[in-house]
């Protein structure tokens, strides 16, 4: 038995070696021009303008003082000889920018802008970074209170430095908040404040001040809380305000601006609602609606922006058909879609 298993292991294997070898026979063709463009990236050096305080959120308010931008020019990789780079106002940006977000907003007036070094920027040989660019803004008295564009575009002056479309600007919004005074302490801290609109006055936030600088300690009153709700008759999502909250919004000249014009922002908590819609689990489709009510909402009681928390919703005790599962991606599109719908107010997340 031994013998004939083996002889039936030598006649397979003589078998797959005339195969092998038959098919080495066939010719073989080889593409000597392949599609390598995709590659170009590889063996390419890119610059790339960044802001430094915040890469997202581009949203800047300019009180009575002087306000200062950092922004920074960076290489994909570092390449052996300097670097020379410029910075400019594009005007040319504006009406794409207000197409798309919707907008009418000016461009901020020369009179008001400094660039540091007149825009001039250098990338030493072997480094992957400029220093830290300033942009100063300073307010006028004639400089009218309103939200004005500020794009700044990046020219390389090296050769063989590329730029991308996406990578060699930056568009900032610019509030200029006239006599309104700024919270800003100086300390890179932000205070926020929740105030339950069901049993609290939001006035009280604005009774506390620092003793020495006089400075408010709170800079963002949250209005806590509308809800995000679904509506089995229409499909969609909508944002309910509880009588208590609707009260103050209808008269935000008595609740709302007095705390603005000490400098502070106030913003619309969204919360869940036991019924299985909530902040994190829209599709991008209902993520736009939403976003365009919220905008509507703001517009129309002159709030500062919104806040999204991710409570409450009991996703898995109430599954809502054709909605996405919870998850880090549906929240992160509201976001979008809400920052993308109001570029100049506030999107904040409670965590």
């Amino acid at each position: 038995m031994n013998t004939i298993y083996n002889l039936r292991k030598w006649i397979l294997a003589l078998l797959l070696g005339s195969f092998v070898l038959s098919s080495c026979n066939e010719e073989i063709v080889i593409d000597t021009k392949p599609d390598t463009t995709y590659l170009n990236t590889v063996h390419e050096v890119y610059g790339v303008l960044q802001s430094v305080e915040n890469p997202v959120m581009k949203a800047v308010n300019v009180y009575k003082e002087p306000c200062e931008l950092k922004v920074s020019v960076g290489l994909t990789r570092p390449v052996d000889k300097a670097v020379d780079a410029v910075l400019e106002v594009d005007e040319s940006l504006l009406p794409a920018y207000n197409l798309e977000h919707g907008t009418d907003w000016r461009i901020l007036p020369a009179s008001a802008i400094s660039l540091e070094e007149n825009g001039s920027v250098l990338i030493a040989p072997g480094d992957v970074k400029s220093y830290e660019m300033e942009i100063r803004i300073t307010p006028s008295d004639n400089l009218e209170k309103g939200t004005y564009v500020l794009p700044i575009r990046l020219k390389m002056k090296t050769d063989g430095i590329k730029l991308s479309n996406k990578e060699d600007r930056l568009v900032y919004t610019i509030k200029v908040m006239g006599d309104i005074p700024s919270t800003d302490k100086g300390n890179n801290i932000v205070t926020i404040c929740y105030v339950e609109c069901n049993k609290y006055n939001p006035l009280n936030a604005g009774e506390w001040t620092l003793r020495n600088s006089g400075k408010q300690l709170i800079d963002i009153v949250h209005l806590f809380a509308a809800n995000i709700n679904f509506n089995k008759e229409t499909g969609r999502v909508y944002v309910k305000l509880n009588k208590n909250l609707q009260y103050i919004l209808n008269h935000k000249d008595k609740y709302i601006k007095p705390l603005q014009d000490k400098g502070m922002k106030v913003c619309l908590s969204i919360l869940g609602d036991h019924d299985g819609s909530g902040v994190a689990n829209l599709s991008d489709e209902d993520a736009r609606y939403f976003a365009a009510e919220l905008k509507a909402i703001v517009d129309a009681y002159s709030l500062d922006g919104v806040d999204f928390d991710d409570e409450w919703s009991e996703y898995d005790k109430y599954p809502l058909p054709g909605f996405p599962k919870r998850g880090p991606y549906p929240y992160a599109r509201l976001c979008y879609e809400t920052k993308r719908a109001m570029p100049d107010k506030l999107c904040t997340v409670y965590y």
